[in-house]
Order: structure tokens, then sequence, then C-alpha cells
């Protein structure tokens, strides 16, 4: 199974590193998640090893028909492959640090992960490319009617879903999207975006949720509230918050480009021909300029919509430079994941470059 999962985590062609969902130049990615816990178990906050084990066996074997879905004890694998996992985003940095038995149910396509014994008994995820929280829903509402099946759920039906945490409490609805916003950490407005967002009811994070550091302007937006408001409305607050948002980047970022343009073009092309050349590269060095390469793409500096392609020497070079490709190169950033395909930062970005 340790072989099988490898295999699933070395596919680098998943919902976060494509491009084709909507507003892809600044939403890389979306998901809902939903915290659920069976009636009969102690919650995951409580519970011994022994009933933590029970829950998992008797998941496993209720699951037994499901020929789309994958059980995977998280106990068999090294710390290392669970590292990787939490890099490719499909379980949390608490899941990693666990010391209970634990697991993780996934697709084929890996835009649907399941954590067992994590903060809940189940942690429903299921993703979608760009701002796409229907689609997300739309696949996380079928998981959750799957494993509802499979023993009563922790619910009252006027308060709603029982979780581990007082903030999930309710609908135990995390609806949440990557985000890229050059632009704004270029202009040094983060700290007041962070507290109207606050305001708001969300929260912003690191590129890997709680806990977790940000570079390049990749974060994590999600919402705080769960109780007394339904899942639509939740998905319907959201999705304006962020669409405002996408808006605010857009605009920030465009004066960027008209105002400090040929400081602009340079430091995407500084950036492009450091790690297309660079022997050693650090994550946090990588990231940084392949968000200045991210950010030529999205106003046109460089890559295959380029208005000023002919303007600059050899620009053939860099037609097939697209968001997707800067997305997997942030994957291939990542220290853990690397070390579990066996490969090394700098070189892995130069080979990938080197088709541009």
């Amino acid at each position: 199974m340790e072989n099988y999962l490898l295999e699933m985590i070395k596919n680098d062609d998943t919902f976060w590193t494509r491009s084709a969902g909507g507003c892809s130049d600044v939403v890389l990615s979306t998901r809902v998640r939903l915290a659920r816990n069976y009636k009969n178990y102690l919650f995951s906050t409580k519970i011994d090893e022994k009933q933590s084990r029970e829950l998992l066996d008797n998941l496993r074997s209720a699951m037994v028909k499901e020929k789309d879905l994958y059980f995977f004890d998280l106990s068999l694998f090294t710390d290392e492959l669970k590292q990787a996992l939490f890099e490719k985003q499909l379980i949390s940095k608490e899941l990693v640090a666990k010391t209970q038995p634990t697991g993780l149910i996934l697709n084929k396509e890996n835009d649907i992960s399941i954590m067992v014994n994590e903060e809940d008994h189940l942690r429903i995820q299921a993703y979608a490319t760009g701002l796409d929280f229907d689609s997300a829903l739309e696949k996380a509402i079928p998981m959750d009617e799957l494993f509802s099946s499979f023993g009563e759920y922790a619910f009252n039906k006027d308060l709603g879903f029982y979780t581990s945490c007082l903030s999930n409490f309710g609908t135990g609805l995390r609806a949440s999207v990557m985000v890229h916003l050059p632009g704004i950490t270029e202009m040094g407005m983060l700290p007041q975006l962070s507290r109207e967002l606050h305001k708001a009811g969300y929260t912003l994070r690191g590129m890997y949720g709680e806990g977790t550091e940000s570079w390049g302007g990749f974060f994590q937006i999600s919402n705080q509230l769960t109780t007394g408001i339904s899942e639509e409305e939740i998905i319907q607050r959201i999705t304006v918050a962020i669409d405002n948002l996408i808006k605010q980047e857009r605009e920030i970022r465009h004066q960027v480009a008209q105002d400090k343009k040929l400081l602009l073009e340079d430091k995407v092309y500084r950036a492009l021909g450091l790690l297309k050349n660079a022997r050693i590269l650090t994550q946090k060095e990588a990231i940084l300029n392949i968000s200045m390469i991210r950010m030529g793409i999205c106003e046109k500096i460089i890559g295959e919509d380029s208005e000023d392609f002919e303007d600059f020497e050899n620009s053939e070079d860099h037609k097939n430079l697209t968001l997707s490709l800067t997305n997997k190169l942030i994957l291939y950033s990542s220290t853990n994941y690397l070390k579990a395909i066996e490969s090394n930062r700098a070189e892995k970005i130069r080979e990938i470059l080197s088709t541009i």
C-alpha cells in the first residue's frame, strides 16, 4: 500500500496545480471541509488508542464495496511520507503529528481527502480548481451521506453537528481558498487586509493553513463562523468576500505593473533566470521567485499571452510558461515532497523550466 500511496503522491496533476478554474490568476484552489463525529465514540480529543483503532477498522470494513475510494492506515507510513501528503495539501499538520491510529481516504483524482481521527472522527475535504465552491460542495455532500450510513453522527436537530472544537460546531463546514496576492503583498497592505477579513468573519493563514508561514503572497482564507448560519449562507458570503478580494488584487497588481513597469519586468526576468540556472535553492527562495514569475504571467509580461513578447530576446523560449506550470513548481519546491519522490529542488525546477 505504501508504493500505491507514493504513486498517488507523485502525480503532480492535482486540484491546485492546474489553472483551469475560474479566477485562477488569484485563486489556485477551493476547499470545502466537513467536521463529523460518530455518536458511539468519544471525540478524538478524549478517545483512547483502542477505540481509535476500532473506529479505523470499522470504517475500513464498511468501505470494502467502495471501489472509487482508497483507505490508508497512516500508522503504516513514515513521517516523511505523511509530511509529503501535508505539503500536497491532502492532510493537516495536526494529523501528521498524531500518535494514535489515524487514517486517510482518497479518491483516484485526489480531489476528495477524508482524514480519520484528526481533531474530529472525520474531516471530509473536497477540492476544486480555481474559485468554485459549488463543485467542491457537490463532491463533499455524497461523501457526507456515505459516511453517515456507516454510523449515526453526533447531531442535534436544533444545534447541528457536535464537534471537538466550538469554532466548528453547528454546520461543521469550513470553506476556504488558496490565493496568490502579490499585488497586495508588494504594497504592504497585508496587515490591513488581515484586519478587514477578521472583522468580516474570515481568517488569513499561511499557504499550508494554520500555523504555517507564508512566502510570496500565497495564503489560505477560510470562514470562522459555522454556528447559526446555513451551509448555503456560508458559501454565499465567502464567495462574495473572495470576489471582492479578487477585484482588489487585480486592480493593485495592474497599478503596480503600470507604475513600475520596467522594475517589475526586471524582477520577473531575474526570477526566471535564477530558477533556470540555480544549483542550490531553499524552499523560501524558490517560492518567492515562483511568485514573481506568476505575477509576470498574470500581467502579460511573460508567457504565452504576453503582450510584449516580441520585445524580449529569445522570447519564444517562454511561450509554454503557464500558471499551471508555476503551480507545479510550488509543489516541487516542498522539502518533504521532494524527499518522497527522491528529487533535488534546484535540479527538478531547472528540468521543468528547460521545457519552456
